[in-house]
């Protein structure tokens, strides 16, 4: 199974650093990110075995079975709009202001 974490903020680091932990129990083969700073992507390789940096949202999303979008709340929909254009996931998407999001995915 291939997990791509979209954002490399604290949040995105935390998902990162515990799926890398479970990685084997899930059966994940790739776990591969995306964050608009590479610079901060790329440094989560001193932390976690075998994570690949993606140089835009298209190639985190190509064969992708989970997406996580941890990038702020305002941006997860043009986000997800970005990742659906390559495929179909199943997200977890962490926020606390569901309400707006659920209204903004109506547009979509």
């Amino acid at each position: 199974m291939k997990v791509s974490v979209y954002g490399c903020g604290s949040i995105g680091q935390r998902h990162l650093k515990n799926l890398d932990k479970i990685r084997d129990e899930l059966g994940i083969s790739e776990l591969a990110c995306f964050d608009q700073n590479i610079s901060r992507a790329e440094s989560l390789t001193n932390s976690i075995s075998q994570l690949k940096i993606c140089k835009n949202i298209e190639e985190a999303s190509i064969d992708c079975d989970v997406a996580f979008v941890c990038v702020p709340t305002s941006l997860h929909v043009q986000i997800i709009n970005e990742i659906l254009l390559n495929s179909e996931y199943n997200y977890y998407i962490p926020s606390w202001n569901l309400g707006q999001i659920i209204v903004d995915y109506v547009k979509l």
